[in-house]
């Protein structure tokens, strides 16, 4: 547990996990509603690297934008019955159209926390503990 705890105090989610966020699906897609913009990934500050990353979501659609470019595209829908909230993002253009990346989610206090499984990893993370087989995403509401 204080591992756990350190990992998401590290990541910058440690203000997540004490504060309370969207209770269901529906609340989840109205604070997910704008642009976030990404500022860590897997732990790495996107600043050091040299990029600037941000996901803008409107009702049920997505868009990944790096640099200044749209990467990715889809869609995407929450189940707010299960904890941590569950998404599924369908990639309509990007690397892997067609396909659907399985996640979970959180937001609060202005933070986002979503980790998903990678190409090749079918399973669907569980928690935001760090992993190699999953993507954990913190962004920032604009």
């Amino acid at each position: 547990m204080v591992v756990a705890t350190f990992a998401l105090w590290l990541l910058g989610l440690a203000p997540i996990a004490a504060q309370s966020g969207p209770q269901d699906s529906a609340g989840m897609i109205a604070a997910l509603e704008g642009t976030w913009t990404i500022t860590h990934v897997n732990g790495k500050a996107l600043a050091n690297l040299g990029q600037n990353s941000s996901i803008r979501f409107t009702q049920n659609a997505y868009t990944v934008t790096t640099n200044g470019q749209v990467k990715e595209r889809g869609t995407f829908r929450v189940n707010g019955a299960t904890s941590p909230m569950q998404i599924d993002m369908r990639i309509t253009e990007g690397i892997a159209p067609g396909s659907t990346q399985l996640g979970v989610i959180q937001v609060a206090g202005g933070t986002l926390a979503l980790k998903t499984n990678t190409i090749g990893t079918p399973q669907r993370p569980i928690d935001f503990k760090a992993d190699p087989r999953y993507v954990l995403f913190v962004a920032q509401k604009n």
